[in-house]
């Protein structure tokens, strides 16, 4: 009975240990371990899929960082990893979505402005057409996605199937090996670049986005913003669309 009671007590310690030296999770360590779950996913995809994860690129303002590219014959796959759970919902012209969950709300930027700005990115450094370009974004498999876009929403599980599912050949094979060398070979971070530099230089492009604005300027392309109504009320959007896709909030 004594050894009954004293495994008991040791096993409370334990327990009790366990619970409070174990620290929770970051959104930024959520972050990463959706990334790591994706990069699996992508790298069992057939060998003719080139996969760069955690790219980060040159831009005119200073760098941006793209969580995933896959390069193939069928188009260049731009991905967009959110670790969320919950319910999710947004829209492609609101400027923040929205995460509901335990009766509590957060808000977040909209991902697919996020991705399309690194598409745009892509493009101006590739000199490839942004049709060839597919963006995706994917969201945790714990997430139930209420969302209204014509850019793919997907779950994580989703994924590789998705990617599958293109089979219109638009590079040659020699294509798409010279685009993921060439994109591989352009990632700055490393050697040439720490990460706290990429977070200074995400905030001085903000600015400089946010002086375009107040001029009346996009900040991708340097077309006028003009007044639009859409779906959820009036927004900024682009003179140069549907080549630039910009919009903003009033």
């Amino acid at each position: 009975m004594e050894l009954f009671l004293c495994s008991i007590v040791v096993f409370i310690i334990i327990f009790v240990v366990i619970v409070y030296t174990t620290k929770p999770e970051t959104p930024a360590q959520i972050g990463e371990r959706g990334e790591r779950k994706v990069s699996g996913i992508l790298h069992n995809l057939p060998e003719n899929y080139y996969v760069i994860d955690d790219l980060t690129i040159p831009t005119q303002y200073s760098t941006t960082q793209i969580d995933h590219v896959v390069v193939s014959v069928y188009g260049i796959f731009v991905i967009e990893t959110k670790n969320y759970s919950g319910w999710i919902f947004g829209a492609d012209n609101t400027k923040k979505w929205k995460q509901t969950f335990r009766s509590k709300s957060n808000y977040f930027y909209n991902p697919i402005k996020q991705n399309w700005a690194h598409i745009y990115a892509l493009s101006k450094l590739s000199k490839i057409d942004l049709w060839c370009f597919r963006p995706v974004v994917a969201f945790s498999d714990a997430a139930t996605l209420n969302v209204e876009s014509s850019t793919p929403v997907i779950n994580m599980h989703q994924l590789k199937r998705h990617i599958l599912s293109y089979t219109n050949e638009i590079f040659s094979p020699e294509q798409a090996i010279e685009i993921y060398n060439y994109l591989y070979n352009m990632d700055i971070i490393g050697d040439n670049l720490d990460k706290d530099i990429h977070v200074h230089n995400v905030q001085n492009r903000i600015e400089a986005q946010n002086e375009a604005i107040q001029q009346g300027k996009c900040p991708r392309c340097g077309g006028n913003l003009m007044l639009r109504t859409g779906r959820y009320g009036q927004f900024y959007g682009c003179s140069n669309y549907p080549q630039c896709r910009f919009t903003c909030d009033i």
